[in-house]
């Protein structure tokens, strides 16, 4: 977690000051893989899609700093997995000689990761520039939004999306298979009550 969240925020930064820097606001965007994904520089004095624009930018910072603040508290005061050992994605039990699959906590502190990450690079933004840096263009067809284009993200709104996505689908193996096990240990109980009610 901690060595994930600096990494994370450095290369945010690096990959927004070398594009800005090289790619600038030119026009046409730079196409990286033409028809699929461009580099068009703007800032986003919002939110996501641009929303909240008229905000004021102190507000923005206020409320992404206690989103970050939220975060580290997630990481100490988390949510204690119910997953029994070596039953979650990343922790079944190895091949014999293999290595150990990752714990499902360490999951848990990836996605938080993450998502600290890419809330802390944002914020940088918002603090020292009064915008956030948005430079990734992606085409994913006219049938989804108009245009075809996704607006325009960075890579700290990558991590998020990543974090997140992780985050809910822990949550949601963690319910179905807390789920499961209670189920599980009901029908026992009553298995059990059957067996001393019976002559």
């Amino acid at each position: 977690y901690w060595s994930l969240v600096p990494a994370g925020v450095i290369l945010d930064l690096a990959t927004k000051a070398i594009v800005f820097k090289q790619v600038g606001y030119r026009n046409p965007p730079f196409k990286i893989i033409p028809g699929f994904i461009e580099f068009e520089c703007h800032l986003n004095p919002g939110v996501a899609f641009g929303l909240g624009a008229g905000v004021p930018a102190w507000v923005h910072v206020l409320i992404s700093g206690a989103i970050c603040a939220f975060l580290v508290l997630l990481f100490y005061k988390g949510p204690n997995w119910s997953m029994p050992e070596n039953t979650a994605p990343g922790a079944a039990r190895p091949e014999p000689g293999a290595e150990p699959g990752l714990p499902w906590g360490l999951w848990h502190d990836i996605a938080v990761g993450l998502i600290l990450a890419g809330a802390v690079g944002n914020v940088y933004d918002r603090v020292v520039l009064g915008a956030v840096r948005d430079f990734i263009k992606v085409y994913i067809g006219g049938w989804l939004i108009q245009g075809g284009w996704w607006p325009t993200f960075n890579v700290a709104d990558s991590f998020i999306s990543v974090g997140v996505c992780v985050y809910l689908a822990l949550t949601i193996i963690d319910m179905v298979v807390a789920g499961r096990a209670k189920r599980a240990q009901n029908r026992a109980g009553a298995n059990a009550s059957a067996g001393r009610s019976s002559p």
